[in-house]
Parts: C-alpha cells; structure tokens; sequence
C-alpha cells in the first residue's frame, strides 16, 4: 500500500473552500503527507461587442478582481490551518495560462497522489468552471475525493465504506486508489447492483479477498434490481449503510469534446451526500 504523500486542494470556491481544506488537514495528518493549497485564476470573459470600428471582442475582468480577492482569504485561511497542525505544505495562486483553467489545473494534479475539489456545481452553464470537476477526474489520472455541497466533514473520513463494484477497469482502479482509506476503516462493504438475469451483477467475493490480503476487512453484498436506476440505488445504498464515503469508478469519454459522462456518475456526483473517491 503506497500513501497519499502528496495531496491537492483545489481551491474553486470560497465558500466551499472549508470543507476541502478539513479534509485535506485530516487526510495530511494521518498519511503525513504535504499538502498543497491550489487556486488558478480564470481567463477573461470575452464577449462580441457588436460596436463598428470597435475592437471584435470586450475582455471582462471584474471576476478576476473577485476570484483573486476570493484566493487571498482562501490562502490566508490555509496557511493558519497548516501552521496550526505543523504541516508541510505550499500554497499556490496561478496566474492562468493560455492553455485554460482545465490545463493549467490538470497540470498540478497530474503531479500528486491524491486530488481534493467539490462537486460540480449544476446549473453553471457558460461559466469557466462548469463540469471542471468531471473534467478533472476524467483527465488527470488520479484518484479524486470529491466532497459535496455543504458538507460539514465527518472526519476521520472512511470509517463505513461503501465500494461499488462491477468488474471493470475503472472500478477497479477506484478500490486500490483507496487503499489508504481502506486499511484505517471500520467498516468496508463491497456492492454491486445490477440485473442478475442479464448478467450484469459482478460478484464482489474476489476483491473482497484480495483486500483481506491487504489487512482489509470487507463484506460482499449483491442486490439484483431488474431495471433499477444504478446512481439512485447506490446513493440509497450509502445512506442504509450510513456510509461516510463511497468509492467507485468513474464512467465517461475523456476524449470527447463535452468530456461526456455516464448517468450513474453523473448522477452520484450531483447528488451525493458524502465524499466519492472516485478513480478513471
């Protein structure tokens, strides 16, 4: 099992900020790993600007004044908790680059064990940030712990774990990413859902042994539900099990233009009540 020695935060959102920086604090401490505080500014806004004689395109940068006054409160806050806890760390505020928000952060993540932002955010149409979290987990190659809106941590985190399972590749990775997590939990449930008639059900009892093999104790559970909307049955799931995190295998087409997800992903990170660590 290799520790999480290097951890991000992306600091996105002010408001969301306290909750990511709990858990990046918490996780640092017990894997005593250097913890990174990230904020990458925004490119401008350009806009037509239909004005003949006039310049093709308005650049708008009044959210930049915003997000770097944003950035400086989220910075000042990390450094007070790190010193706090004697923590190795850096905080970072990138200028941006012509490559874009998604590159420039893709570019930090790559370079870590483990990646911390919130959920997307539904309903950001237009903005830069919109699906950057899907894009992020889609395209750095990491494991990612996704912590919802308004959260208040339940820290330690993963104490009950919920792993979902389906054989594949990306579930796969998902339940070793977590590692970590797992050999400190109290409890590890594996499930997979699915409709057993049409073979869709993956039994969970193989990599419940081959976690054993790793000092993790998990029971397997199967539920056929013919027809069942997988995201919902999985959420349902977490609560029943009152779960503190869920890992599972992020589904999607990286490659694609709209960087398209699958529903029960999507789905789960829109609505979930918990952190997902979630792996591609």
């Amino acid at each position: 099992m290799i520790p999480y020695k290097t951890i991000l935060i992306h600091a996105a959102k002010e408001q969301r900020f306290q909750s990511l920086l709990g858990m990046g604090i918490e996780l640092s401490r017990r894997f005593q790993s250097h913890l990174i505080g990230l904020a990458v500014m925004p490119p401008p806004l350009r806009i037509p600007a239909g004005v003949p004689g006039a310049a093709d395109v308005v650049s708008l940068d009044s959210h930049l004044v915003a997000y770097r006054d944003e950035a400086r409160r989220m910075g000042s806050a990390f450094q007070r908790a790190v010193a706090a806890d004697a923590i190795s760390s850096d905080w970072i505020l990138d200028e941006g680059s012509d490559a874009g928000l998604e590159a420039d952060v893709l570019e930090y993540a790559r370079a870590t064990d483990l990646l911390i932002c919130g959920t997307p955010d539904a309903g950001s149409a237009g903005l830069p940030r919109q699906k950057l979290t899907e894009r992020l987990i889609l395209g750095c190659g990491r494991p990612v712990l996704v912590v919802p809106r308004s959260h208040v941590p339940a820290l330690p985190l993963g104490g009950r774990v919920l792993i979902a399972w389906n054989g594949s590749r990306e579930a796969t990775r998902a339940a070793f990413d977590a590692l970590p997590i797992l050999r400190t939990a109290r409890d590890v449930k594996v499930l997979s859902i699915g409709a057993e008639s049409d073979g869709d059900v993956r039994s969970p009892q193989q990599l419940c042994n081959i976690l054993s093999r790793h000092d993790v104790r998990a029971r397997p559970e199967v539920l056929s539900l013919p027809g069942a909307d997988i995201g919902s049955a999985m959420l349902s799931c977490v609560k029943a099990e009152n779960a503190d995190l869920l890992v599972m295998g992020c589904y999607g087409h990286p490659r694609l233009y709209e960087y398209a997800l699958g529903g029960a992903t999507r789905h789960v990170l829109l609505e979930t009540p918990v952190p997902v660590l979630m792996s591609h």
